[in-house]
């Protein structure tokens, strides 16, 4: 017994005579027919002959079946058609290649029961099961007192494939239902315009008409990269995207050399990030720039920390970002003065038909408009990815250059979510196209060809490569090129269904050899993402062998919060290998801390004890006094009594100017001897604590005194106390090497002061933020904080 197809055929008349019979003549060229595509003769009678086919020869028995429909004859002498599967029990004998069985049956009574020209397809038929075969309707009828059910061949276009190629008919239309918005997102220079609108509601189609339309203007759009684990990742991808389609604006040395350490992905640190998109953006010969992030909750923290620092340097570019309907905005962006906002929602149902119109340019017969409107009625996502479908599953047929459902019940049925049309479409797609397709969605949804083969090659083989399935990847609306040797996944929604699909064993294979090849090809930032996928595959020590690389380097390129973040993953994925690698909270850090931020005497002041309760009062306070004032001292100097006489500080120097000079020259000993004086007598024990603190920071304590600092600046008290507290946990972080985390610290401490009406206190605040700077090696920024200080801002 073998596994055959089974083409039946049935004459219209039977013949009188076997020597003139029309129905002879013409069955003589289906034989032929059908020896030529490898067809074999199994059965004949009176009125039905029948060939059987290899399983694979799916196309020449559809092919021959077909021509029964192109004779040049009346229709009523055409013949009719049965196409079945399944196991043929051989003659043999003097009855050679003739056969038994099921298929043979029900293909003979599929012909029976067909029209003249007419193709009925066994409903068992696994090629009508699985789609490959495309059907207009059913018939149903009666052979020899049996009910009899067979499917209809689309004999214009019989097998999918064909079908499928319609989907590059879907255009990409102009906006519907939008109209003014572009007038309202006039966004002033260094402010932000915002645009909320859920996944597939036509945000990122908005901000990229909005971008088009600001041409000569230099642009550059931000989308997550990944997981967004990697530092700076979205910033890095962008910038080289731009790079290689519109090239670079001049640039000074310096940030040329930024450049191409970001985009080697060995990290820089945010203010240098901050300056070059600056300078891409706002460079005097080209104008302002429009800088546009989609998806920004999505987006690395870093990168959207860099967008913030930059477009207050000089107000030099618009900002316009893209978050979901409900979503709050990034931290990062709270200081970013806001311009227009709009939000998209859902679609009328008068829009979405002019946007299912525009899509199919117009073709959509009228049953087709309705029906696919309100399949896909939820968003243009769903709308586009419904017509998509519908096409791939053949369900809507081009008749000419019009598009109508294939059967009557075609089209109905209940709407979904563009999510749910995608994973149908991608079930019909060949077993290479899903390759290529997963491997895109696991990287990202944004990978080079390189990567896609390489990925692709771990999981499948060498059947699927970009370069051999790159038609239908572009023509069948998966993806995109938006840049030479790069695909790119038309929503993230697509990403999210196609790796939705994965069983879970295989999903982790697919994420340990997706960590594999981010590793061989990207650069030691990207060791983040490497680890991501690498925990995902459930290697946790691989993830944290990763995750400490990319740890390294962000501190080495004065990222802290993303090092310490990457630490702090890689420590939850294996504690005993971070703890081997990095040893405990005390131990010395990925990197060597810069050198201790200088400070003045005013920023020390203010850090340890300025009060605004004590300017109420009308003290007037020197500097040295302000270093000893403490909340619960009402501004009273400090007591000259308080150290006993046998102290060694009290001869040398007054209390003041003890504490102040072993403060700024680090005299750790001698700041110890006035503490443990202070402390023992009781007085100023919030001062104490955050001088205690300040002085262990040189030792092994390190850590405790952050935490110190950091508990007392988190304490709820008067704004004018708070700032105090938020200084000198700056003043620690800075200390410590913590640059970046020291200078949002100093803001806070800075907003605090101004609440609190402290003109000492905002003074030092800006002070350190000079001197911060300035260390930091951003001279301009030191200057601009400088001038504020003298202008009394």
């Amino acid at each position: 017994m073998a596994t055959r197809l089974v083409v039946s055929f049935r004459g219209p008349v039977a013949p009188k005579k076997a020597d003139d019979s029309p129905h002879l003549a013409r069955a003589a060229v289906f034989f032929q027919r059908a020896e030529a595509l490898g067809g074999t003769l199994c059965s004949f009678g009176a009125e039905t002959f029948s060939f059987s086919f290899d399983v694979t020869d799916l196309e020449e028995a559809v092919s021959l079946a077909s021509a029964a429909a192109e004779e040049v004859v009346p229709e009523t002498e055409r013949f009719g058609v049965g196409i079945s599967e399944g196991e043929l029990v051989p003659l043999g004998g003097a009855a050679g290649s003739l056969a038994w069985g099921r298929p043979l049956v029900m293909g003979v009574a599929l012909a029976r029961i067909a029209l003249p020209g007419e193709v009925l397809l066994d409903p068992q038929l696994p090629a009508f099961v699985d789609g490959e075969l495309l059907v207009t309707g059913f018939r149903i009828s009666v052979d020899g007192g049996h009910r009899v059910r067979g499917g209809r061949l689309d004999l214009v276009e019989p097998l999918r494939r064909d079908a499928m190629v319609h989907v590059a008919r879907l255009a990409e239309p102009s906006l519907v239902g939008c109209d003014g918005v572009f007038e309202q997102l006039a966004v002033p220079l260094g402010a932000m315009g915002l645009v909320r609108a859920e996944r597939g509601a036509g945000g990122s189609r908005l901000l990229a008409e909005w971008t088009d339309r600001l041409a000569p203007m230099r642009v550059l759009l931000i989308t997550p990269v990944g997981a967004a684990r990697e530092p700076l990742g979205a910033a890095r991808a962008a910038l080289s995207r731009a790079l290689a389609v519109y090239g670079a604006p001049s640039l000074p040395a310096p940030l040329r050399g930024v450049l191409g350490r970001l985009l080697a992905g060995e990290g820089v640190d945010l203010w240098s990030v901050a300056e070059l998109l600056d300078a891409w953006l706002g460079s005097a010969e080209d104008g302002s720039g429009v800088l546009a992030i989609d998806d920004a909750n999505e987006v690395d923290t870093p990168t959207l920390e860099a967008v913030a620092s930059a477009i207050s340097v000089r107000g030099r570019f618009r900002l316009i970002t893209r978050v979901e309907a409900s979503a709050q905005l990034p931290d990062a962006f709270a200081s970013i003065p806001m311009g227009p906002a709009l939000v998209i929602g859902a679609l009328a149902r008068e829009n979405a038909e002019r946007l299912a119109t525009a899509f199919t340019g117009g073709a959509l017969s009228e049953s087709a408009l309705a029906r696919w409107t309100r399949r896909g009625a939820s968003s243009p996502l769903a709308l586009r990815e419904a017509l998509a479908e519908g096409i791939a599953s053949g369900e809507l047929a081009w008749a000419g250059e019009v598009a109508v459902p294939r059967r009557r019940t075609s089209g109905r049925g209940r709407s979904a979510s563009a999510h749910e049309w995608l994973a149908r479409r991608f079930r019909r797609a060949s077993p290479q196209l899903r390759a290529l397709l997963t491997a895109l969605a696991v990287l990202g949804g944004d990978a080079s060809d390189v990567m896609i083969d390489d990925l692709t090659l771990a999981m499948h083989g060498h059947g699927a490569r970009v370069s051999v399935h790159e038609r239908p990847l572009l023509s069948e609306g998966w993806a995109l090129r938006p840049e030479p040797g790069f695909l790119k996944l038309k929503s993230r929604t697509a990403g999210d269904a196609i790796v939705g699909l994965i069983d879970p064993n295989t999903r982790r294979r697919w994420h340990a050899a997706a960590s594999v090849t981010i590793e061989h090809h990207g650069g030691l930032l990207s060791r983040a993402e490497a680890a991501q996928h690498a925990a995902l595959a459930g290697d946790g020590t691989r993830a944290a062998e990763l995750a400490l690389i990319a740890a390294r380097t962000a501190a080495a390129a004065a990222l802290e919060l993303a090092s310490s973040s990457l630490l702090a993953f890689a420590r939850a994925q294996d504690p005993e290998l971070v703890s081997r690698s990095v040893g405990s909270a005390d131990a010395t850090p990925l990197v060597p801390p810069p050198p201790f931020v200088p400070v003045d005497e005013v920023t020390l002041s203010a850090s340890v004890g300025s009060s605004p309760e004590a300017e109420d009062e009308g003290e007037e306070l020197s500097a040295s006094d302000l270093l000893l004032v403490d909340e619960d001292s009402h501004g009273e100097p400090a007591d000259s009594n308080l150290l006993t006489s046998e102290s060694p500080i009290v001869a040398a120097h007054h209390l003041q100017e003890a504490v102040r000079e072993a403060l700024l020259a680090g005299d750790v000993p001698t700041l110890e001897a006035v503490l443990s004086e202070l402390r023992a007598g009781g007085h100023r024990p919030q001062m104490v604590e955050r001088l205690s603190a300040l002085a262990a920071l040189g030792g092994q304590g390190r850590s405790d005194a952050l935490r110190r600092l950091a508990a007392g600046a988190a304490v709820v008290r008067a704004p004018g106390e708070r700032a105090r507290a938020q200084l000198a946990y700056s003043v620690g972080l800075a200390a410590a090497g913590h640059s970046s985390e020291s200078l949002l610290e100093a803001l806070c401490a800075l907003a605090s002061a101004r609440r609190a009406h402290d003109a000492l206190g905002e003074q030092a605040c800006l002070r350190f933020l000079a001197r911060i700077s300035a260390a930091s090696g951003h001279p301009r920024a030191a200057t601009t904080w400088l001038r504020n200080t003298s202008a009394g801002v």
